[in-house]
């Protein structure tokens, strides 16, 4: 899905935002049309109510947590009983065996869940961080259970089968993108991307990492605080707050060095107040900061001679993994479609001024008037470009993770698309749906697609091939008919995807190959249901695939 703008109805996470931003409009609707500076006037007034505790690390409240933890567990409740866990390591105190034993808690979900490799990754964990002696008999006989049945076979995979990475020729200086592939910039949409060969189905284009995320607050304890990653909620605590975890050492280090050094002491109240994706402004403009050395002035000047001036992310050389071209071919970007809710993103941007303009970083590197008003429009200027570029995954109903990815950004909406944007693991892969010729723009689905039976909500005003009524006729127009063999091929079809004994390369090659002989068909309803479900398979073998290789990953730290 698109990431959505944060919309002017949706509750607030907090009380206190509903009071200082909906209840205020609701009796002032003026304030609507109010600028950025006065709403840092109004904020200023009401500073007061932004004065929530910062919550410490505590061991009281990490033995509660992981109690609850305990209760969740017995009645096999395992996500949440994770989240607890999770919220449990992060309180607990430096030092304390609270860590330890939720680590081994960890273990045991994980060897309840039959994913044995995580279990012994926690059980290691255990130990390193305190876990009681008097409990080692225990630990110790989960250990020798779970090696037992790896040594039996009973893992759940540890290699990918099918493998979903890149698999056509790809960019010299872009290793994570397919060669053939152009990009213009076109009068309705802005940039675009096109083939300049033809595709065939399955051919995956794109698996690029994520620039930057936000996940919401509710996931705290459930994914990755820098890559968004889940991980299967293995996660390991920022030492120093409550309020953040990562999927690794390598991604705690990398926020360190980027945004976390200016979120740690303020992490709890930035947890609380935030909503919606309204962060990506402080993380984005934290992470160029950083990436300019934290030179304020330097960072200004190219900002202000270079804002919304158009940027190409094929520009970019990331084999040299230039990370500073990256961040200044974002901060050159245009927002895509009309502007809505631009209060809400005034009120955030003065909000988060408010909140790091007490941190005692942010006062040591911006000491002027003009640095201080640069920040805070620049929290405005890049949650808006990267909320409209980025894509959101609706994990856990209202809870989402939001991400930018800098190619990715530059792909378009139609509800005819001809590849399918998949986000999980902090990554987000494309690959060819239908038929693409040389040519032809490559486009995916933000939420709905043609063979819907109704129209999704959405943030924007379609007007794809399907949607615009100056095309639609004409493009429905196009459908040919189901010949007989098309009838019997998908009767064959149907038993291969109910062999049990076919594994899931062999079906999803099946699909394709049905696909690619009948794409001629092209929008025909019957031939559609084919491709809707080759489009939710390839959703599901990228997620299958990124768990099996968080298998790997940890059956590989076991063995080290």
């Amino acid at each position: 899905l698109p990431a959505m703008a944060p919309s002017s109805t949706e509750p607030p996470c907090n009380d206190i935002i509903g009071k200082l931003l909906f209840k205020h409009i609701g009796k002032h609707p003026a304030s609507l049309l109010a600028g950025l500076g006065w709403w840092r006037k109004y904020l200023g007034k009401h500073e007061a109510l932004l004065n929530i505790p910062e919550p410490v690390k505590c061991d009281e409240r990490s033995q509660k947590a992981r109690q609850q933890g305990n209760q969740l567990y017995l009645s096999q409740q395992y996500r949440g009983a994770l989240g607890k866990y999770n919220e449990s390591i992060c309180y607990a105190e430096v030092g304390s065996p609270e860590v330890g034993l939720a680590y081994g808690n960890r273990s045991a979900v994980y060897c309840a869940m039959g994913e044995y490799e995580l279990a012994l990754v926690n059980i290691a964990l255990a130990r390193k961080n305190g876990y009681p002696e008097g409990l080692e008999g225990k630990l110790r006989a989960r250990e020798r259970n779970c090696r037992d049945r790896l040594d039996g076979g009973l893992s759940r995979g540890t290699v990918p089968c099918p493998r979903m990475g890149i698999n056509v020729e790809t960019n010299a200086k872009i290793p994570f993108v397919a060669n053939q592939i152009r990009m213009e910039n076109l009068p309705e949409v802005g940039r675009a991307f096109f083939a300049k060969q033809d595709f065939r189905p399955g051919d995956v284009l794109l698996d690029e990492k994520a620039l930057m995320a936000v996940v919401d607050s509710k996931l705290r304890y459930f994914n990755c605080s820098w890559c968004s990653a889940e991980n299967f909620h293995s996660l390991i605590p920022c030492p120093e707050c409550v309020s953040y975890m990562y999927c690794s050492e390598e991604c705690r280090e990398r926020d360190r060095e980027t945004c976390h050094r200016f979120e740690c002491g303020i992490g709890g109240k930035l947890r609380e107040l935030a909503f919606s994706n309204s962060m990506f402004g402080p993380r984005m403009f934290f992470y160029g900061l950083s990436l300019f050395n934290d030179d304020v002035v330097q960072m200004m000047e190219f900002c202000k001679a270079n804002a919304r001036t158009g940027g190409n992310p094929l520009s970019i050389d990331f084999s040299a993994n230039d990370r500073v071209q990256e961040f200044k071919e974002f901060a050159k970007a245009v927002p895509v479609g009309p502007q809505r809710n631009v209060f809400v993103f005034r009120f955030c941007a003065a909000l988060y001024d408010v909140l790091f303009g007490k941190h005692p970083l942010v006062n040591s590197l911006f000491t002027t008037k003009s640095q201080k008003l640069f920040m805070m429009n620049s929290f405005y200027e890049f949650s808006q470009v990267a909320i409209s570029l980025a894509y959101c995954s609706d994990l856990e109903g209202d809870s989402i993770v939001n991400m930018f990815c800098s190619l990715a950004s530059v792909l378009n909406h139609s509800c005819d698309p001809n590849a399918v944007i998949v986000l999980d693991a902090g990554r987000i892969k494309v690959a060819v749906l239908r038929p693409i010729h040389a040519g032809e723009q490559i486009c995916i689905s933000n939420g709905r697609a043609f063979w819907d039976p109704a129209p999704a909500c959405s943030d924007f005003v379609c007007r794809c091939v399907v949607c615009n009524p100056a095309t639609s006729a004409q493009w429905r127009g196009q459908a040919r008919k189901l010949p007989p063999q098309a009838i019997s091929h998908w009767h064959v079809l149907e038993k291969v995807m109910q062999v049990g004994e076919a594994n899931d390369a062999a079906k999803l090659n099946a699909l394709q190959q049905y696909v690619q002989r009948y794409a001629y068909l092209h929008p025909n309803d019957e031939w559609a249901v084919a491709l809707k479900v080759y489009y939710g398979m390839l959703r599901v073998m990228v997620k299958n695939e990124n768990e099996t290789l968080a298998r790997a990953a940890a059956l590989a730290a076991i063995d080290k």
